[in-house]
């Protein structure tokens, strides 16, 4: 097991954390809080140390369940980080549960490299 353990930032009273739970061919990045503008360079910030474990793992599971609030801002650094998996080879998929605020920014917000959205981690897992 690969082990970041868990990176989480507070920002203008509105916090997000970030954990990560993997085996040796995935990476599940848990995500709760909001995410908007404010602070989407923390949250960057936080995805970073992940980037170097992206390139030992097939499978990335962005987990946004317990994101209660996420802005056009915050999903085009999911969009970078995306991108970066899978420049280094990774599959990806997002976690949103449904008929949420989430689920329904996901759906209406366009974004560079979408990539598949599912309901529950089991089923991203899965795929």
């Amino acid at each position: 097991m690969i082990g970041l353990g868990e990176r989480s930032a507070e920002t203008a009273g509105r916090g997000f954390v970030v954990s990560e739970i993997t085996d040796d061919s995935t990476l599940v990045l848990r995500m709760r809080g909001e995410i908007d503008a404010s602070n989407r360079t923390v949250m960057w910030d936080c995805l970073v140390p992940f980037a170097a474990v992206v390139a030992e793992t097939q499978l990335v599971v962005i987990d946004l369940t317990k994101v209660t609030f996420i802005s056009a801002a915050a999903l085009r650094v999911i969009d970078d980080f995306i991108a970066l998996a899978e420049t280094r080879g990774a599959r990806v998929r997002a976690v949103a549960a449904p008929n949420t605020i989430v689920a329904r920014v996901l759906q209406i917000v366009p974004i560079a490299r979408p990539c598949p959205i599912f309901s529950t981690v089991s089923e991203a897992l899965a795929s």
